[in-house]
């Protein structure tokens, strides 16, 4: 349960746009199979959540090819 509390998480995927930390950006996931988001950003992190394609998530921070984003709260 205290993982669905969870206000961030990190993600792994292509999600196309860049984040500022003064203002929340928005993504559109792109992957048709759905998109894996990890607790931590490692492929071996336990899977929290798979977000379907097009689903739109808030992008927190970028680091490299992942993202902390913010979904369904």
């Amino acid at each position: 349960m205290d993982k669905l509390k969870r206000i961030s998480l990190v993600t792994l995927g292509s999600i196309i746009l860049l984040t500022t930390a003064t203002f929340a950006k928005t993504g559109t996931v792109n992957a048709p199979s759905g998109l894996v988001l990890r607790e931590e950003k490692s492929k071996t992190s336990d899977p929290i959540t798979t977000v379907t394609d097009n689903a739109k998530v808030e992008i927190l921070e970028e680091s490299e090819e992942w993202y902390k984003v913010k979904y369904n709260n």
